[in-house]
């Protein structure tokens, strides 16, 4: 399972930022090396990060949570189990039981900047929306079966063109079967279901890469 993460900001002008605001379902942009924001004109559309590098934006499946859907490379992947695995964040301060998969990749203190007065104490990108134990997941038949466990907020289940199939909602026992490169929104991550495929090399293909690695004599 591979992550991708909707669209909010970063801090540094060296960065590439993206912002927006609950007023308005505007998003705006700030290249590296540029003082202001201008507003993002058309979506979808490539950002230009400050390694060179471009990040896509895309539109949002479900305008009314989410602005948009930023994807960043590279992908990181969690493993998968035919027994029920829990996803959502962890919180060492707590002893309940953490979840099987902590979603923790956006966890930086300057990863998300409120303006003066507004937004919760203390939120972080990763919290946004997600619960301890939000999400169940399970393989079965080479499909992953997804319901919400504890989450409080809808899960959102896209195709693989990122067009809206499914709203699971909190305290419904409904579950649905994706399919390999289908996603799931869950806070503040865009999740694709993936198969890892293992491919067998030719003995032709052997035989040239042992030669280009022997030494010269």
């Amino acid at each position: 399972m591979q992550s991708r993460r909707p669209a909010l900001s970063r801090s540094r002008a060296d960065t590439l930022a993206v912002a927006a605001t609950a007023r308005s379902r505007d998003l705006f942009y700030r290249l590296p090396g540029e003082d202001g924001f201008k507003p993002v004109k058309v979506v979808p559309c490539s950002l230009v990060t400050e390694d060179g590098g471009y990040l896509d934006l895309i539109q949002s499946p479900a305008p009314d949570v989410y602005h948009g859907l930023l994807q960043l490379r590279p992908e990181s992947s969690f493993p998968l189990s035919p027994q029920p695995l829990l996803l959502g964040r962890s919180d060492s301060a707590s002893a309940a039981q953490q979840p099987d998969l902590p979603m923790e990749l956006l966890d930086h203190p300057d990863s998300l900047r409120w303006e003066d007065g507004t937004g919760p104490k203390g939120a972080k990108l990763n919290s946004l929306n997600l619960s301890r134990r939000h999400v169940q997941l399970r393989l079965v038949g080479g499909k992953l079966e997804v319901g919400v466990s504890e989450g409080r907020m809808p899960v959102y289940v896209l195709d693989t063109d990122y067009k809206l199939m499914k709203t699971l909602v909190p305290g419904e026992p409904a579950t649905i079967m994706m399919e390999p490169d289908e996603y799931f929104i869950v806070g503040s991550y865009l999740l694709r279901f993936h198969q890892e495929r293992h491919q067998t090399m030719l003995s032709s293909d052997a035989t040239m890469l042992r030669r280009n690695a022997a030494p010269a004599a």
